[in-house]
């Protein structure tokens, strides 16, 4: 088979030239050095490529939204900023490989993203997943970002189930995911009432994949290695809820309006436990925090507290893992800025995450990632900060999940 022709990555970082590999050019670190924990270096200052939002639309979140656009009928479409898939995107080629065409890996992904129910467990209830084949497939004919990004998760997926077949299902995610966001990136338009529900779809499905990818990487880069990669993931997750917020009123009126609602329960839920109680008084008699930067920790905390709530509900309870996943669409970005610079009080809360982590283990996505980042901030932390996180290590080695105690991998 003739190779399909593409532009050579000429201002590609130091790394990917030295492995002769195409690099996607994103700075300040390209994907490929992300995903292998390499360290991105580049030789040239070259612009990076970027993810703008359409022309009028604010760049920055928490500003005003920009008068709607109208369709021909005068309806007003609601618009929100695009997710920031900065990293992510292919370079000027769009995402095309070698093998574009289908082929039967993408046949394979396809049944196994059919059959097996497991693939999107943190929606927890067999009747969400459902509900998200029936209505994602017959849009991902019409939305090829949203296709390909779908086949992409099942393939992560099976790089999980088959240890032994890892690199290629492995490479198989990537380059699909790469075409799915490159495609996305292409589509240039804005959030409509006609593309809201694709766009939703996509950037769920992809906000899963790289939760999948970021809690499972264990090549230790150094603590700060690590804090980069998951505050990265937190922003990407902003552009989830951003879509939500702006399209929320077409969007409840679509099918996946059963979905949506079950999400808005958990979320406006009420905390009532009290395992996050030494964390809110940490935070509140902190003198490190301003009045803002306390209320936004605090009600990261909150939702946290919630998530252990939903988690203490048992087994049967059908939204027990879901704030796992919700909870990184929720941080307030003053919160994330605060774990990204590296503030005690921030990565307090980030061990409590974990424990929340921990507690839903059995989660294909999730494993045993809760017991590592909280070794990793303890010991970042380190014995001055035992007492304040005494009270979630209790409950860690009081959990039947505690077999093996949480350590620096």
């Amino acid at each position: 088979m003739l190779r399909r022709s593409h532009k050579k990555s000429k201002d590609g970082c130091a790394e990917c030239k030295r492995r002769h590999v195409k690099c996607d050019e994103a700075r300040p670190s390209c994907r490929l050095c992300v995903l292998s924990d390499r360290v991105c270096a580049y030789t040239s200052q070259g612009s990076a490529l970027q993810v703008n939002p359409p022309s009028g639309t604010p760049s920055q979140e928490g500003s005003c939204s920009p008068a709607p656009h109208s369709e021909p009928n005068g309806r007003p479409i609601p618009v929100a900023v695009r997710p920031n898939l900065e990293g992510l995107a292919g370079n000027s080629d769009n995402g095309h490989t070698d093998t574009d065409e289908v082929n039967l890996d993408h046949m394979e992904l396809l049944i196994h993203l059919t059959v097996d129910e497991n693939v999107f467990s943190l929606a927890d209830r067999v009747e969400d997943y459902k509900l998200a084949m029936s209505v994602g497939l017959p849009l991902a004919h019409a939305t090829p970002y949203l296709l390909y990004q779908m086949l992409a998760f099942s393939a992560r997926h099976l790089a999980h189930l088959h240890p032994d077949r890892f690199p290629k299902y492995h490479n198989l995610a990537v380059n699909l995911q790469t075409r799915a966001v490159s495609l996305f990136n292409a589509s240039g338009t804005a959030l409509t009432q006609k593309n809201c529900v694709p766009m939703l779809l996509f950037a769920t499905i992809l906000g899963h994949h790289l939760f999948a990818d970021m809690l499972s990487q264990r090549e230790d880069g150094g603590f700060h290695a690590f804090i980069t990669r998951f505050t990265h993931c937190l922003e990407l997750h902003r552009g989830i809820h951003t879509i939500f917020t702006a399209a929320k009123p077409v969007l409840m009126k679509s099918p996946l309006e059963p979905a949506l609602k079950g999400s808005m329960d958990l979320t406006s839920r009420d905390p009532t436990g009290d395992d996050c109680d030494e964390l809110m008084r940490l935070i509140s008699s902190s003198s490190q925090l301003t009045a803002s930067q306390k209320e936004s920790c605090l009600a990261a905390t909150r939702f946290l507290q919630v998530g252990f709530d939903s988690s203490a509900d048992g087994d049967e309870a059908p939204q027990r893992h879901q704030m796992c996943f919700t909870w990184m669409l929720l941080v307030p970005p003053e919160v994330t800025t605060l774990m990204a610079t590296c503030q005690p009080e921030a990565l307090a809360i980030l061990f409590h995450y974990a424990l929340l982590l921990h507690s839903s283990s059995s989660i294909w996505q999730i494993g045993a990632s809760g017991g590592y980042i909280m070794g990793k901030v303890g010991t970042f932390l380190g014995p001055s900060w035992d007492h304040w996180l005494s009270a979630a290590r209790r409950k860690t080695a009081q959990s039947p999940l505690a077999a093996a105690p949480p350590s620096v991998v």
